[in-house]
């Protein structure tokens, strides 16, 4: 078996061959993505994927997409727009969990930037972590980028959280952009990212047959 030290090599040793991977096979490898998605820009985005060589015969019902996938219908969009980056950062606790991953996470806390939609992950232990992590995002946003962080999208949190994130934004001179109780919709960015990883995490353990517990990884 060929040796990857990256993604790339992995996938290029994957459909680099005799055999042709099935359209079914490569969704299951790219985290469950759509048909017609992966139809469309797979072939240019990775390399030694063809799939007009592949069989194009699909199941019905994909197990995996069944399992872990529930949708209803969105909730009317927003028409503002951003002009430049870190101008908006949606912000979401999610958690705590039903099961711990094998590192014992049970939160996951979202950054996303709104114009860009750069996206920065932290995985926690405690909700009462959060805090750190914001902190840590805000030195890791200065460092990197020209910019400065004007509005943070966030609910409260609680009291604990509520207190410690205004002072933070506070000393900053950030606007704390509150969310309504009850009303997910109006971080309607940071949620529905949160379900597409959650989405595409679970799909993937369920059909590889693996414990819930692998999905920090």
């Amino acid at each position: 078996m060929r040796k990857c030290k990256t993604l790339d090599q992995f996938f290029e040793a994957l459909y680099i061959g005799d055999t042709a991977t099935s359209l079914h096979t490569s969704h299951q490898h790219m985290g469950h993505m759509s048909y017609a998605t992966l139809k469309a820009h797979g072939p240019s985005a990775i390399k030694g994927m063809d799939l007009g060589s592949s069989t194009m015969d699909i199941p019905t019902i994909c197990h995996g997409c069944k399992l872990s996938k529930s949708t209803h219908k969105p909730f009317p969009g927003s028409t503002k727009t951003t002009s430049r980056i870190l101008e908006i950062v949606h912000c979401n606790l999610a958690g705590s969990m039903q099961t711990k991953s094998i590192q014992k996470s049970s939160y996951i806390a979202t950054f996303i930037n709104d114009h860009s939609y750069y996206m920065v992950i932290y995985l926690l232990k405690s909700k009462n972590q959060f805090v750190a992590a914001l902190q840590k995002f805000l030195f890791w946003a200065k460092t990197q980028t020209s910019d400065k962080l004007h509005a943070l999208h966030f609910n409260k949190g609680g009291k604990y959280m509520a207190a410690n994130v205004k002072n933070i934004l506070s000393q900053r001179g950030i606007e704390h952009h509150l969310i309504m109780l009850g009303s997910p919709q109006q971080n309607g960015t940071a949620e529905q990212f949160n379900c597409t990883i959650m989405d595409k995490a679970m799909a993937m353990l369920h059909t590889a047959g693996l414990p819930n517990s692998f999905w920090e990884y």
